[in-house]
């Protein structure tokens, strides 16, 4: 489907620059909590460095936090509620098993709008159209969709 054009916001570019590397075939077979305590790893580093994706991230999940010293259990608590868990030790009890890797494919054709590559998941994998995440929030495409939307470029 050519023409789609995608807006990502400034906040949405950093945070995803900020993870980007952490995700991939490798990681992906790695159970949920080990998954987030890499982002949380990544996270206290960046909020000491600085960054400004940490910033957004503590802002979102954190915003009591906004301007002070993180530690590392408070990257862990904005970890943990980005992806739908009430706080770290949610992960650790239910995130022992690695995530869905199909359906963490879609749903990152669906935040990255590649319309051609969802469609092709979908024909072949009807069940990911109504498949919950395996993280806490249990986000299903339709929400990604409605979160991350995507129009026809114009």
């Amino acid at each position: 489907m050519s023409g789609v054009s995608i807006y990502v916001s400034e906040d949405v570019r950093l945070v995803d620059e900020l993870y980007q590397d952490l995700f991939g075939p490798e990681a992906s077979a790695l159970p949920i909590c080990e998954q987030l305590e890499s982002q949380v790893q990544r996270l206290f580093v960046a909020h000491k460095s600085g960054n400004p994706a940490a910033a957004i991230q503590i802002g979102n999940w954190l915003p009591e936090l906004a301007g002070a010293e993180l530690t590392p259990d408070d990257a862990r608590r904005a970890v943990a509620r980005d992806h739908g868990y009430d706080d770290w030790a949610h992960v650790q009890r239910d995130g022992s098993q690695p995530p869905d890797a199909e359906f963490e494919v879609a749903v990152d054709a669906v935040v990255h709008g590649r319309i051609d590559e969802l469609t092709q998941m979908l024909a072949a994998q009807p069940r990911l159209a109504t498949q919950t995440s395996s993280y806490g929030h249990r986000a299903t495409l339709l929400h990604y969709v409605a979160a991350n939307a995507t129009s026809p470029g114009r």
